[in-house]
């Protein structure tokens, strides 16, 4: 490989809002933790958490925060297998031809990219608890709800949204027709790359001449995607920060609403 992006998509600090998920949801944690040594304990038995109303509601937006802060890091993973892809013998002994290497990777990028938009859907429905399950949340019961306007969430989601949409087309075809995504870069040289494997020679290009063809175009597919992880990984940053003052509402809320009906339960079984 020639040259590579010497943008950075990521970074290993956490997110504000994710510590403070961690720090306020020592309670579930600690439920889940002693759930899973029982499990280890006792192969084959289900054991179920049992979490209050708080716990459930804070469990549930670290799920879903944890997994759309992930994302950027993901699309640096898949950049990195781009950028150190296996060439000459190794390609033949794994039997896949270089276009089909590219291909893949390239495909999970769109994917993945995409998903971003629906995951952070799911977390401000879940955030400002709006009782939704979670197939019923999209554009329409989520990024137009009332609530979103008025913790001014609006915004953060439109421009996650505007980082994924270029590529939202390229990821339908794939999903819901099996079209494989255009790589321009690579799709010529896939033609003649595909005629030679099937022929069993090197008709018109020899083998270093189209890796180092398919080095060129993989720099720009690698820049491609770590501009596309920057944006994204911006984008979730100003989601999680505007996330944090429903979330301190909604679990202060709730954690007041399940101790009055805790207490008042507690009250009756006295009596």
């Amino acid at each position: 490989m020639s040259t590579t992006s010497k943008k950075k998509p990521a970074t290993n600090k956490p997110h504000p809002f994710l510590v403070f998920l961690l720090e306020s949801g020592r309670q579930w944690q600690n439920k889940f933790a002693d759930t899973a040594r029982q499990t280890g304990s006792r192969p084959g038995q289900k054991v179920e958490v049992e979490l209050s109303l708080v716990e459930f509601y804070q469990s549930e937006v670290f799920r879903y925060a944890t997994r759309l802060a992930d994302l950027p890091e993901q699309l640096r993973v898949i950049a990195n297998f781009m950028v150190h892809r296996p060439k000459g013998r190794a390609l033949k002994r794994l039997r896949i031809r270089r276009a089909e290497y590219v291909a893949y990777h390239y495909r999970n990028f769109v994917v993945l990219l995409q998903t971003a938009t629906d995951i952070a859907i799911r977390l401000t429905g879940v955030t400002l608890a709006l009782g939704l399950r979670p197939q019923e949340m999209n554009e329409k019961t989520v990024v137009g709800n009332e609530w979103t306007n008025r913790f001014r969430l609006k915004a953060p989601l439109e421009r996650l949204q505007k980082v994924a949409s270029p590529l939202k087309r390229i990821r339908n075809e794939w999903i819901h027709a099996g079209v494989t995504p255009l790589i321009e870069p690579t799709d010529t040289i896939a033609l003649i790359e595909s005629a030679q494997h099937l022929s069993g020679e090197e008709i018109w290009l020899a083998e270093w001449e189209i890796d180092a063809y398919f080095d060129k175009a993989c720099d720009d597919l690698v820049k491609q995607i770590a501009e596309h992880a920057t944006a994204l990984h911006e984008a979730v940053d100003v989601l999680l920060t505007a996330l944090q003052t429903p979330y301190k509402y909604w679990s202060s809320r709730l954690e007041h609403d399940w101790r009055i009906t805790a207490e008042g339960t507690s009250a009756k079984e006295k009596a």
